[in-house]
C-alpha cells in the first residue's frame, strides 16, 4: 500500500513512471488531493528515467507484467491504482501508457475528479482497459477537455471494459484513433 493524501494547495506532481496513484502486481496506490488547482505530470518530459523504458502507468493507472507470447505462461495479477481529486481546475498530462484511470492486464485503474474545469492529455488512458482488466475515469462536474493519441476515453480492448463517465459540463474530446467509446479486440 502506498498513499499520498494532500488536503489543500495548488500542487504540482511530476514523475517518470509508476506514480501518482499508480500500482503494479498485487499493489494498491492511492493519491488523494482534496483542494486546489493541481497539475499532474507523468512521463511528460523526456528528461526523466523511465522504469524499463515503459513510461507512464499512473495517475490512477495500474498494470501487471506478462511473458510474450502469453499462452501457457505465468502472468501475475496486477494492482489497483487510484487518483481522487475533490476540487479545482486541474491539469492531467502524460505521454505514457495506461494512465488517467487506465489499466493493463488483470488490474484496476481509477481516476475520479469531483469538481472543476479540468484538462486531460494522454497517450493511452482516460478509462482505457487493455487485456482482461478494468478501467474507469469519472468526472462529476465542469467544462472539461479530453485529448489523446490512441485508445483513450472509455476504450476497451481484449475482454476489458473501459469507461469514461462525465456527468455534466460543456466538454471537448479530441483523439487520433481508437478512442472515446471504442471496443476493440
Amino acid at each position: 500500500l502506498g498513499m499520498l493524501l494532500d488536503n489543500s494547495g495548488s500542487d504540482f506532481y511530476e514523475c517518470a513512471t509508476l506514480g501518482q496513484g499508480g500500482a503494479t502486481t498485487l499493489g494498491l496506490g492511492i493519491l488523494s488531493d482534496l483542494e486546489g488547482d493541481d497539475c499532474y505530470h507523468l512521463a511528460w518530459s523526456g528528461d526523466k528515467d523511465a522504469l524499463g523504458q515503459l513510461p507512464g502507468y499512473g495517475q490512477g493507472g495500474a498494470l501487471s507484467f506478462r511473458h510474450y507470447p502469453w499462452r501457457k505462461k505465468l502472468t501475475a495479477y496486477g494492482g489497483v491504482g487510484m487518483l481522487i481529486d475533490n476540487n479545482g481546475n486541474d491539469k492531467y498530462r502524460s505521454k505514457g501508457w495506461c494512465v488517467q484511470g487506465g489499466s493493463y492486464i488483470m488490474s484496476l485503474g481509477v481516476l475520479v475528479d469531483f469538481n472543476g474545469n479540468d484538462d486531460y492529455t494522454s497517450n493511452c488512458g482516460q478509462g482505457s482497459g487493455i487485456h482482461i482488466t478494468n478501467a474507469i475515469l469519472i468526472d462529476k462536474d465542469g467544462d472539461d477537455v479530453y485529448e489523446g493519441e490512441f485508445r483513450n476515453g472509455g476504450s476497451g480492448g481484449d475482454r476489458s471494459p473501459g469507461f469514461l463517465i462525465d456527468y455534466q459540463g460543456n466538454d471537448f474530446y479530441k483523439s487520433k484513433t481508437s478512442s472515446y467509446g471504442t471496443g476493440v479486440k
